[in-house]
């Protein structure tokens, strides 16, 4: 197993980059998006680069929450 992986059962995950990191208003709500890029190395060796954003709103008491995960 490599270091820079982070493991799972039968997968590893590296993390490369982050690639999104915004801030917008969309309907009078502010929403965060974050996005990162990875690679998904497969106990067989191969390695599938991969890509997630997470959205983060705020609840009614200030605090940002994620929404959703593409």
């Amino acid at each position: 197993k490599e270091s820079l992986f982070f493991d799972e059962e039968n997968a590893q995950f590296m993390f490369n980059d982050l690639d999104l990191l915004e801030k917008i208003t969309i309907d009078g709500r502010e929403q965060i998006r974050i996005g990162v890029q990875y690679a998904k190395k497969h106990e067989d060796g191969s390695v599938e680069n991969k890509a997630i954003t997470y959205f983060f709103t705020k609840n009614k008491e200030g605090n940002w929450l994620i929404e959703n995960i593409d």
